[in-house]
């Protein structure tokens, strides 16, 4: 092989060796040099849900676009007027842009099948602050023709608020189960090196830079219980709040 390429895959080689030097050099720079301990704290409250979130698709369908746009529009009108009866104010509304498809006939050649029709579609949200105008609103809307896709999401108005408590409680939580853990290992605990609270415990050291990828969960929420308010509605009695830390202390010598 001529000098010149040699000089070549010479050249390439260094670089690929010095790139991967480089690369696992921030890696290892990126863990602690001194011996640490991880823990991982949490804590939860269940409230019963003040607010709540529904969510719901109008759906139509007709052999011609302008038939179908204006089910849309009608439907859409009817809603509003379950929405202004319930005293729900625009400013609680979300609309999305509306969705259009052909609907054709299957076969090998997508573009010489006939059309059947057209299908067009919305997507709405509502955010209720009352929670009694849940049920109510629900039930209106499951039982109306062409919508579709009726979710629901419940809160509490002070989430932030709690959150906020949830996250004191959660680092005391951790530092209690350290200080437990170095007496029974016969070690003393030195300071906090670091802390997140990403909730997240299996991919710990990512929130601190040794890996590229990381999750962030800021807090969780989960549905326990439920009453019910009708026979197709159900509330959840209440819902829970829970938030994660996760602390890095040393370990003294």
């Amino acid at each position: 092989m001529p000098d010149i390429y040699m000089n070549r895959w010479t050249r390439r080689i260094a670089i690929l060796c010095v790139t991967t030097f480089i690369s696992a050099a921030s890696l290892a720079s990126s863990l602690p040099d001194f011996p640490f301990v991880t823990v991982q704290g949490t804590a939860s409250k269940e409230l019963p849900p003040d607010r709540a979130d529904l969510s719901f698709t109008i759906e139509t369908f007709d052999e011609k676009a302008e038939t179908a746009d204006r089910i849309l529009a009608d439907t859409t009108v009817a809603v509003l007027n379950v929405l202004s009866t319930l005293s729900i104010p625009d400013s609680a509304i979300t609309a999305y842009e509306i969705s259009k498809y052909t609907k054709r006939e299957r076969g090998d050649n997508y573009q010489d099948l006939a059309i059947l029709g057209y299908e067009m579609s919305r997507n709405f949200t509502v955010e209720l602050d009352n929670i009694d105008n849940y049920a109510p609103l629900f039930e209106a809307l499951i039982k109306m023709q062409n919508v579709a896709d009726v979710g629901s999401n419940f809160s509490v108005s002070n989430a932030d608020e709690i959150t906020l408590s949830l996250i004191s409680a959660a680092a005391a939580n951790a530092k209690a189960k350290t200080q437990t853990m170095a007496a029974g290992l016969d070690v003393k605990l030195g300071k906090v090196f670091a802390f997140n609270d990403s909730g997240s415990f299996d991919n710990f050291f990512a929130s601190f830079g040794v890996e590229q990828r990381y999750r962030v969960e800021a807090f969780e929420m989960s549905v326990s219980g439920s009453r019910q308010r009708s026979t197709t509605v159900f509330i959840p009695q209440t819902i829970e709040l829970s938030k994660t830390v996760n602390v890095i202390y040393r370990i003294e010598p």
